[in-house]
């Protein structure tokens, strides 16, 4: 399963592009706002860089898989409520493009969805979906229980956010300019050549914004690889542990057979003597074989079907 796995995370897509994006993140600023807004005019203006952009939440943080709102939300304020668990995240303008993550419908957000503006939300395809069914839900107001009102400006299409074995994951978008609570943020940044040649450089950059400020920068080919990484150990230890119980059951295998077929001479020469061929004595010791053999396959996959299901969310699927 984990070598698997492994051979199809090399061609998996994770619905963003990790090539050409570098993330920094940024904690510990004395004024998130005025920090964020120097930050991208800075990084904007480098040399090789094609556009910043902030955001709250890290894609491939598993973390993210513990805390997702689950909320009753209710499209164009009706009475038919839905219940919806979702991964939610505040971007800036230039976040989809950045990520190469493609608006199907609508818009991305603008410059003008700022504080004070009215609320503007953008909703993955399998959210849309659950809300809307087949209706086109741009220009549709969403209500969430603290009776905000908000409205779907634009449909994006499904990427992976919390781990790489999430199936039909449900996202919504909000403004990072209105986000009302000050914390950490993480800053997004394209470049034109490989992002692995420019990561210092930002780094330097912010760092030279706040000393007091926390700069984590990595490319997000890294962030992937992490990701991968309960598939690459699984498959090394998991591999070395199935390699060396089958050595065991098999050495088990053969001294259990050895034994059986030792206490069995005496019938095995009675029934040579009544006429059975060397190929009917193969067949009952090889019979019996078969048997121990489907017996464990039969216990051992029945465990395996447990035992994989809470790995499954870290998996490829």
């Amino acid at each position: 399963l984990f070598v698997r796995n492994l051979i199809s995370a090399t061609s998996f897509n994770a619905g963003f592009d990790t090539t050409h994006t570098i993330v920094a993140a940024v904690q510990g600023q004395s004024d998130r706002e005025k920090f964020v807004d120097a930050a991208l005019a800075r990084l904007r203006a480098l040399p090789g860089i094609e556009a910043a952009s902030p955001a709250i939440a890290l894609p491939l943080n598993p973390f993210l898989a513990f805390n997702r709102p689950n909320e009753q939300l209710r499209p164009d304020a009706g009475v038919r409520a839905v219940r919806v668990e979702y991964n939610a995240n505040s971007v800036g303008p230039d976040y989809f493009r950045i990520m190469a993550i493609p608006i199907l419908q609508g818009r991305a957000f603008l410059d003008a969805d700022r504080a004070g503006a009215p609320e503007a939300v953008i909703l993955n395809e399998n959210m849309a979906r659950r809300l809307f069914g087949n209706t086109n839900p741009v220009g549709h107001i969403l209500r969430f229980p603290d009776n905000r009102d908000a409205r779907v400006v634009g449909i994006a299409r499904n990427s992976t956010y919390a781990t790489l074995g999430e199936k039909d994951a449900m996202a919504l978008y909000a403004p990072f300019a209105q986000l009302a609570v000050h914390r950490g943020a993480c800053l997004f940044v394209r470049t034109s050549g490989p992002p692995e040649t420019m990561a210092r450089k930002v780094d330097e950059t912010l760092a030279e914004l706040d000393p007091r400020a926390s700069v984590q920068t990595k490319v997000m080919r890294e962030v992937f690889a992490f990701a991968l990484l309960p598939s690459r150990a699984g498959a090394a230890v998991l591999g070395a542990m199935a390699v060396f119980g089958l050595m065991l059951a098999s050495i088990g295998l053969y001294g259990v057979l050895l034994y059986s077929t030792q206490q069995r001479i005496h019938e095995i020469g009675i029934r040579v003597a009544l006429g059975a061929t060397p190929g009917d004595v193969l067949a009952m010791v090889a019979g019996r074989s078969l048997r121990l053999v489907a017996t464990g396959m039969g216990i051992g996959l029945a465990l395996a079907l447990v035992a994989v299901r809470p790995l499954s969310m870290f998996l490829v699927p």
